[in-house]
């Protein structure tokens, strides 16, 4: 999840019934009055220590996802009701070590649902159920996003940039299409149906995607009335990679993350079972495609700001040709078990959490309609030329040889 540029919405003040003031004094006075109230209630929670910075509005940090469109806030001023200013700090140390466990369980999810729902006679295919789930539970952080930072705001960058992420997956998406085109388990039926076929899976795939983050938009907007909800404006403090002004909680996550990575470490070593073997190298591989999706995600402001994403484009490409590779060297290459695990690792594991639906298709929804067309068919067309310049140019001269 990679980090999506924010839509600043606006508080406006709104101006009571006009009072009539008996003298000159006393309207002086109420006006003092209010706009001593006014500062007092929009002062930072805390002051910026030596070395920290706020984030300026045309930078934005790799914390950051999008707002929706919201309307304006009314405020009363005649009874001091204003909007407190809530300064929050970024510490990107606390938010890569929390992104790393959230990338093993959304690995651990989407592997588990694609396993689950494959099976003869399956409705759909398997992978558009993982997909679905990832931009539901991306469509509720997206809509919860205030909230979800000023409780830890690491948790929010670990929801949407680590869970949802890595469940969803855009490589895999681009190499069913290919699959489905190229006919690659070679069934029995007439060439026109592998057109069929690849036009399903990006439709269905794209359609189910965009369902489940308007779902999880409608949710969250039903969250939004629950009684805790408390309304006040979120400015980012850059720590950067900083050790310093870390609590508790960031030392909790920090254990957590290292604990989990060095797990699924040992867990790959020492397992013999090749499903859990594959499994746990996917979940190895995990936070590496995580973490450089996140670190791309600087990208998305600095070229063609709200019109093109760069960074997830890249990361999106980058994973998709490095699954066209991995699957080249899966049909022409003979390898030991391990071997082909670690090849079902990187493509699962690395490749899976690299590239992602969820945050493409906020992207989509975010944009300009014109911009929206140009972003998805540069995408899309992009890595399918990937695909058949690595995968088909052997797969159409040499056949499909698998070798794990």
């Amino acid at each position: 999840m990679a980090e999506l540029p924010n839509v600043h919405c606006h508080k406006v003040i709104g101006s009571a019934p006009p009072k009539k003031a008996t003298t000159d004094q006393e309207q002086n006075q109420d006006q003092q009055s209010i706009k001593s109230t006014s500062e007092k209630d929009t002062q930072p929670t805390f002051e910026l220590a030596e070395g920290e910075r706020p984030v300026p509005e045309d930078h934005y940090a790799l914390a950051e996802l999008p707002d929706l469109q919201r309307p304006v806030v009314e405020v009363d001023q005649d009874q001091g009701k204003t909007k407190k200013v809530v300064r929050l700090k970024e510490n990107k140390i606390v938010i890569a070590f929390i992104i790393i466990p959230m990338a093993i369980l959304g690995t651990l999810i989407r592997i588990g649902l694609q396993r689950l729902q494959t099976y003869d006679g399956q409705p759909v295919f398997g992978l558009v159920y993982a997909q679905w789930i990832g931009c539901f539970v991306m469509g509720i952080a997206v809509q919860q996003k205030d909230l979800l930072m000023q409780w830890y705001l690491p948790l929010q960058v670990g929801l949407s940039t680590g869970l949802c992420g890595s469940i969803t997956t855009f490589s895999s998406w681009q190499l069913d299409i290919f699959k489905a085109f190229s006919n690659y388990d070679a069934a029995n039926h007439y060439t026109g149906y592998n057109i069929l076929a690849a036009i399903s899976q990006l439709l269905v795939t794209l359609a189910m995607s965009l369902n489940g983050l308007v779902f999880g938009y409608h949710v969250g907007q039903f969250l939004s009335r629950v009684p805790i909800q408390h309304q006040a404006l979120s400015e980012i403090i850059s720590n950067g990679f900083s050790v310093h002004h870390l609590d508790r909680h960031d030392a909790i996550v920090i254990v957590v993350g290292t604990a989990s990575w060095i797990g699924v470490i040992i867990a790959a070593a020492l397992t013999t079972h090749n499903n859990q073997r594959e499994l746990a190298m996917a979940c190895v591989f995990a936070p590496v495609g995580a973490l450089l999706r996140w670190h791309l995600s600087v990208l998305n402001a600095k070229f063609l700001k709200g019109r093109f994403f760069f960074g997830t484009f890249a990361a999106n490409l980058i994973g998709t040709l490095a699954l066209a590779i991995l699957t080249l060297l899966e049909s022409g290459v003979v390898m030991s078990t391990v071997a082909c695990d670690v090849i079902r690792g990187l493509a699962d594991g690395f490749c899976g959490c690299l590239t992602t639906i969820s945050t493409f298709v906020v992207e989509l929804s975010n944009l300009p309609l014109k911009y929206t067309y140009i972003y998805g068919m540069t995408s899309i067309i992009l890595s399918q030329c990937f695909m058949f310049l690595v995968c088909g140019t052997f797969i159409w001269t040499q056949g499909v040889n698998p070798t794990c």
